[in-house]
């Protein structure tokens, strides 16, 4: 048993060692909900690297458990493209990690999600099934949907750049699939890798008016998106 359990920490100790290298998680909050973020922090665990882009000017952040393994960067709400895109230039791993708030995953998520990039190298952006969709495929390439949670192969974006900072909120990443498409960088939708999203629910409800905020955001992203 002595053995076992030496083995066991060995192994768990080179891979905490390995995913220090190869992976940070990027996390844009605005006056986040604070039982979310806590939640998916948790799950996350303290062995990875997190980058949280705090957009939020005067919100307290004192009952948000950060592990000693992630920096906060302030900045201006300039929009959560803009939040990634400051998240990337910090990174110094070969993958990073967006995920939004209101998502919910399994502790065993983020390993399935690295060991399926490990064995596919030749990809800009992985994107997890967040519909229930069902497919035999391992892999669904030229994806263009929405994305709650994005795995990025720095080396590859950096070719093209990274989110447009005129989207304010959405369609930044279909966007940025577009681009990836124009430029025969390959993005792939995974089916047997699940997450579920509880949409429009990262803010804090205490907030007035981000109904109508959201919906203003859309349509002129929408507008932008097509007319560009």
């Amino acid at each position: 048993n002595l053995d076992l359990n030496y083995h066991q920490f060995i192994e768990k100790f080179l891979q905490n060692k390995l995913n220090s290298k190869m992976l940070s998680i990027i996390i844009v909050g605005y006056k986040p909900e604070k039982k979310k973020l806590n939640k998916v922090l948790k799950i996350i665990g303290k062995n990875i690297k997190v980058i949280f882009i705090n957009n939020s000017e005067n919100y307290n952040l004192k009952n948000i458990k950060f592990s000693k393994n992630t920096v906060v960067l302030n900045s201006k709400n300039n929009g959560n493209g803009a939040g990634i895109n400051l998240g990337i230039k910090n990174c110094k791993t070969k993958y990073a990690l967006y995920l939004d708030i209101d998502v919910l995953f399994k502790k065993n998520f983020i390993k399935n999600f690295i060991n399926f990039a490990k064995k596919n190298k030749d990809f800009a952006i992985l994107v997890p099934n967040h519909g229930n969709l069902n497919s035999k495929k391992k892999k669904i390439e030229k994806y263009e949907g929405e994305a709650s949670i994005m795995l990025f192969n720095l080396s590859k974006l950096e070719k093209i750049g990274f989110f447009d900072e005129k989207y304010f909120l959405y369609f930044e990443e279909q966007d940025l699939f577009f681009k990836c498409k124009k430029n025969n960088l390959k993005t792939f939708f995974i089916p047997s890798i699940n997450i579920k999203h509880l949409r429009a629910s990262s803010v804090s409800q205490n907030i007035e008016n981000i109904p109508y905020l959201r919906t203003w955001h859309y349509m002129w992203s929408m507008f932008y998106f097509y007319k560009k």
